[in-house]
């Protein structure tokens, strides 16, 4: 039987072929016409979709920096007292030495480097004839990642505290980088080195989730992968002179591989003078910290005076207590105090 006979036995009914034919043209009719709201519905959703998903990885990034903040405002030793920034004053580094081209006249200033050597295991005595320095802040712009250095007490803490602070509120004086994602790491809470089948960023995600409420925890990694990816990270490692030879590698060797997977990122790292192996490989710049002045001390001591006399003397008027006038007090605080390190001052 060929085509043309089956053809012949196909019966089609007259009514049911008219209603299908003319559903279908309706059908076909809508759907062109409906075409573009369906697709401008189905963009929106989508929209919708990525914008709730920005929203909540907004919040949780938000809830990550204000638990920065709150970590960061309570590493000082008065911390049951007063926050940092109230007593704080901003750590400053030791400038390098300027350097003279031969045939070009040296800077106006050079008079005071030629007389104070630069001596990074002695910053007192660049402290005591105010040495140049600059704002820790002031070195971050500058695109290097740092090693701050510094004897016990020169404040190597409260400088990737104060790093961790402005960052977290993403303050101006930052400029371009302001919006980068603070991430505050003792050097004791990673545990290293890590297994081949471990992601790069597990030590420090479970570190800060340690550290985390339970809310917070779930949208944590989440958070630090996306920052990472995008280089919005500034990584800030304390602690690396308070660990044996061993971590230390251990700690040199991850950094090299998140400088390698995520090269965009900042770091600013806490040692000893002497105690850097295989961090200066990294291309980290190796700066030390800077003594205070006379002058910051006194900054220092009127701020500590102002809040003593505000918080804990006027809330213990009613007891029986030897009051000494704040001015003979400060004054004798600053007599031959001229070399000792803010630790030290504080205490």
């Amino acid at each position: 039987m060929n085509f043309f006979e089956q053809l012949d036995r196909i019966k089609i009914e007259g009514i049911s072929f008219w209603i299908g034919f003319v559903t279908a043209t309706i059908f076909w009719w809508l759907a062109i016409r409906l075409l573009p709201y369906i697709k401008k519905a189905f963009t929106s959703l989508i929209e919708s979709a990525q914008a709730a998903r920005q929203s909540m990885q907004t919040g949780a990034e938000q809830r990550l920096r204000a638990s920065t903040l709150k970590f960061a405002q309570n590493l000082h030793l008065t911390s049951s007292l007063f926050a940092l920034d109230e007593i704080l004053i901003t750590p400053q580094l030791m400038a390098p030495p300027v350097m003279i081209v031969p045939g070009q006249e040296p800077p106006l200033d050079y008079v005071t480097e030629n007389l104070i050597p630069f001596m990074p295991d002695f910053p007192e005595l660049s402290g005591a004839y105010n040495g140049h320095t600059i704002p820790v802040h002031e070195a971050m712009k500058g695109g290097a990642n740092l090693i701050l250095t510094g004897n016990s007490g020169s404040g190597k803490t409260t400088a990737l505290a104060y790093l961790a602070s402005i960052f977290a509120r993403r303050e101006d004086l930052l400029g371009e980088i302001k919006n980068h994602v603070p991430i505050f790491i003792h050097a004791n809470e990673l545990l290293l080195p890590i297994d081949e089948k471990q992601a790069t960023l597990t030590p420090l995600i479970n570190a800060l989730v340690e550290r985390s409420s339970t809310l917070r925890q779930a949208r944590l990694p989440d958070v630090i992968n996306n920052a990472f990816s995008n280089g919005r990270v500034v990584l800030l490692l304390d602690g690396l002179d308070e660990i044996s030879n061993d971590s230390l590698q251990n700690i040199a060797t991850y950094l090299e591989q998140l400088l390698d997977e995520y090269p965009k990122i900042r770091v600013v790292v806490a040692a000893a003078p002497n105690f850097v192996d295989g961090l200066a490989a990294l291309g980290l710049v190796t700066i030390p910290m800077a003594a205070w002045n006379l002058r910051q001390q006194a900054s220092f001591i009127q701020k500590w005076s102002d809040l003593w006399q505000r918080y804990i003397q006027n809330s213990n008027e009613g007891e029986e207590t030897t009051k000494i006038d704040p001015i003979l007090l400060n004054g004798w605080l600053l007599v031959n105090n001229t070399a000792i390190t803010p630790l030290e001052f504080t205490l």
